[in-house]
């Protein structure tokens, strides 16, 4: 049976956690591990919520602005395994620094924890002192990672506002630079590079924030590289690490610039994708923000693609299709795929040529 909820355990006055220190919750179902925890936590200046099992710890969470949580493995009903995953699964807690304590000691253990999502592992005997540490680290990344979330959503809504202004060009060169100038020095993306995707499955680089000729990895020197742009694509927005160039590759431009991450999502007109924008980052100081990193880093180019489709989803439309078409009649013109008769037209009383009439057929039929 659920125990009822706790009373919060505070350095100096027990109630609802504040905003003057930041609220650990304890879930174990040893009362004595327990007390010990809190004992130690509230001594470090930490105000405490405390929870014999799983279930009473989620209800919690749910009732109460956590920093973080620790939590036992091995308990009755809902393991410690399955508290991660339950807060993993909500959009609310899916950042909440989680520790797991184990007494197993083995790494199955520690890699069924990360696996469900867990930020940290402490196995039993807990030293007091390093679990004090740890929770201190956590939450102070947890802290910093919040600044960065509200900077980020800031820069982007005021990016965003500056490209819906910005008039869909008859050359998509032009848009498209002027949309990369724009993304360069408003985010901390290291490059930003637009990829133009045709109706017939070609692709090219419109524009990006490398100076021209530089730009290796976008583009591709190969088609194999545009049909594996064009096909994740089409599957939609991805993340590539960023490793070593392919074999016969320069290492000069893109693959100098010490880019980590790259984030690419499809650009549409409608339904049609039309094209695909890149942003790529360097690796984040902090390996732990990693992860998070990179998933903000989607979210950037999701936004920004769908701003450019858009933008100028119609101009690159309209451009793909005339390209199409300018492509095949020099194709046609090239390998002379067609046929012309001439009929003279003669003047019957003096039965003189007096011109001609030519009829062309194409090797398709037309």
């Amino acid at each position: 049976m659920t125990a009822a909820i706790p009373a919060v355990l505070g350095p100096e006055r027990p109630g609802v956690p504040g905003p003057e220190r930041p609220c650990v919750l304890v879930i174990d179902d040893d009362p004595a591990l327990r007390d010990l925890y809190a004992t130690a936590l509230r001594r470090a200046g930490f105000e405490l919520i405390l929870a014999p099992d799983g279930e009473t710890g989620l209800a919690l969470v749910a009732a109460h602005p956590i920093g973080a949580v620790l939590c036992d493995v091995s308990m009755p009903g809902i393991n410690g395994f399955d508290v991660v995953r339950s807060l993993r699964a909500k959009p609310e807690t899916a950042t909440l620094p989680v520790i797991l304590f184990t007494g197993l000691g083995d790494q199955d253990s520690v890699i069924e924890g990360l696996a469900a999502g867990a930020d940290d592992f402490l196995a039993k005997p807990i030293h007091l002192d390093e679990l004090i540490a740890r929770v201190r680290a956590h939450i102070r990344i947890q802290d910093a990672w919040l600044d960065v979330v509200q900077e980020e959503l800031a820069t982007r809504l005021a990016v965003v506002a500056t490209l819906a202004k910005i008039k869909p060009s008859a050359d998509p060169e032009v848009a498209a630079q002027a949309i990369i100038s724009q993304l360069a020095e408003r985010t901390d993306a290291a490059y930003v590079g637009v990829f133009q995707v045709t109706p017939d499955q070609r692709g090219r680089l419109l524009a990006s924030s490398l100076p021209p000729g530089d730009d290796e990895l976008s583009v591709g020197p190969s088609p194999r590289r545009q049909r594996y742009l064009i096909g994740r694509a089409r599957a939609g927005p991805w993340t590539d690490e960023i490793g070593e160039p392919e074999p016969g590759e320069p290492r000069d431009g893109f693959w100098q610039t010490g880019l980590a991450l790259a984030a690419n999502a499809p650009i549409f007109s409608g339904e049609q994708l039309v094209g695909i924008l890149t942003m790529a980052r360097r690796a984040p100081a902090e390996k732990v923000m990693e992860a998070r990193a990179r998933d903000m880093l989607l979210a950037t180019v999701i936004d920004y693609a769908a701003v450019l489709g858009a933008a100028m989803g119609s101009t690159l439309s309209a451009r793909g299709e005339s390209q199409v078409t300018e492509s095949r009649l020099r194709q046609i013109l090239d390998r002379r795929e067609f046929d012309i008769a001439f009929q003279p037209i003669v003047e019957l009383g003096s039965r003189a040529i007096v011109g001609y009439e030519a009829l062309c057929r194409f090797d398709d039929g037309v």
